[in-house]
């Protein structure tokens, strides 16, 4: 009911968010991190929350924390999933990702989730996005398929894909590779599309505290995107 569904193999855990803004639909707690997901590996975390770094302490820092862009999930145009509520600036944002779950299969060999949000039907070409995650349990293979759909428009808003590391993890890309550690266990990242880079950014592992870490990132205008773990 909350919106959080869980994957779960034997040495992979793999948590999606897509459920309502939350806080009784305040957005306090839940803001725009509609379709993120979170992924361990081996014992290890590899793709993570970004978490709370402050609250009133800086309201820049709040808003950067809770941001599009600090979560496993697709950026539009540049702009937030949700908008900020102006009647609560520093806690809330207004619903309009209205995100939902539309397939959840489970059998002994995967597990099928798909979701969707309507947070950039608001752009001058409004646009759905649908995330579909699959994960085979025995290959070890998690796939995550984005499609961004607009009725009738020859082009899309620029795409920003974000995938949040653990600040453990070491990193390296050929643009459209990547291969990441944390200590002995080793991930590989394809893209269907050349682009990928690394970026530094900042983790929360808890309130009032943050660290370096880096991002997986891509850019572009012309998906659906598909990425493999």
């Amino acid at each position: 009911e909350v919106g959080f569904y869980v994957m779960r193999s034997s040495d992979a855990h793999c948590l999606i968010s897509a459920g309502a803004i939350g806080t009784g639909s305040s957005g306090g707690h839940s803001h725009c991190d509609k379709l993120a997901l979170t992924l361990s590996a081996g014992g290890e975390e590899f793709l993570v929350d970004p978490g709370v770094y402050v609250y009133t302490a800086s309201k820049e820092l709040r808003d950067l924390f809770r941001s599009t862009a600090m979560h496993n999930t697709v950026r539009l145009a540049g702009e937030e999933q949700n908008r900020p509520n102006p009647d609560s600036p520093w806690w809330g944002c207004l619903e309009d990702t209205r995100c939902r779950c539309t397939r959840w299969e489970v059998s002994d060999e995967s597990i099928i989730f798909e979701g969707e949000h309507l947070g950039y039907q608001r752009l001058p070409t409004p646009v759905t996005h649908r995330r579909t995650i699959f994960l085979n349990k025995s290959s070890k293979l998690l796939r995550v398929t984005d499609v961004l759909l607009a009725e009738e428009s020859p082009t899309l808003p620029e795409a920003r894909w974000t995938f949040m590391l653990h600040p453990a993890c070491n990193v390296m890309t050929d643009g459209r590779r990547a291969t990441i550690t944390h200590g002995d266990v080793t991930v590989t990242v394809e893209a269907s599309q050349e682009g990928m880079t690394v970026e530094d950014t900042w983790f929360a592992p808890y309130y009032g505290l943050r660290q370096a870490t880096k991002a997986l990132t891509l850019e572009t205008t012309t998906p659906p995107v598909e990425t493999t773990f």
